[in-house]
């Protein structure tokens, strides 16, 4: 089997192991509830994770109450799953890893877009279970495949506005650990979005 389809469905058999944590519509704190994170490439690794109440609130504070726009809740998740991988990164040794995954392959800690998308999915997850979420839903991750453009196929978790209907991904594989994630419209995505090269420092 393809390495790649291989992945896909074990991202979609943890989804589906995960999924009764979010069975029910009660509102649960984030530090209530233990969740998986995994890592090592594919998946390869697990960790049960539990937050204390005061990381818990340093995450929700990224939301400082109801966003008032659908746009101004997805900066606030991206400043919540940053603030997420910055917590959990030293429980995992994944606050090593780098953007991408050529530039730390091999390297302890590395992740790859499978891993990403699983982890930041489940984070989703728990923001909305803590009714943190009121203009996005959550999706099943999505891959781009690189044929015919020569991308290597690439996986992100995805949002959907409740209001549009308009789906974005929220990408965390391109930057470094503890670093907010792109949320990028899912059509544009597809196309091969990347985010532009950084200015060399002056």
């Amino acid at each position: 089997m393809n390495k790649y389809v291989y992945r896909a469905a074990a991202l979609a058999l943890v989804m589906i192991s995960s999924s009764s944590i979010y069975a029910d519509e009660t509102v649960t704190p984030l530090h209530a509830v233990s969740f998986d994170v995994c890592h090592r490439q594919g998946c390869a690794e697990h960790a049960v994770i539990q937050l204390t109440a005061d990381e818990s609130q340093s995450i929700t504070l990224a939301f400082a109450g109801p966003a008032a726009t659908a746009e101004q809740e997805r900066a606030a998740i991206a400043r919540a799953i940053g603030r997420f991988e910055q917590l959990i990164g030293p429980r995992t040794g994944t606050d090593r890893d780098l953007g991408g995954t050529f530039p730390g392959a091999f390297r302890a800690g590395q992740m790859d877009c499978i891993d990403e998308s699983n982890n930041t999915s489940t984070y989703l997850h728990l923001l909305d279970k803590a009714g943190l979420l009121v203009w996005h839903d959550i999706l099943t991750p999505s891959t781009r495949l690189p044929i015919p453009r020569g991308w290597w196929p690439h996986t992100s978790a995805v949002i959907r506005e409740r209001a549009t209907g308009t789906k974005y991904v929220v990408d965390s594989w391109f930057e470094d650990n503890g670093k907010s994630p792109h949320i990028v419209e899912l059509s544009v995505w597809k196309r091969g979005w990347k985010p532009a090269p950084q200015a060399p420092a002056q």
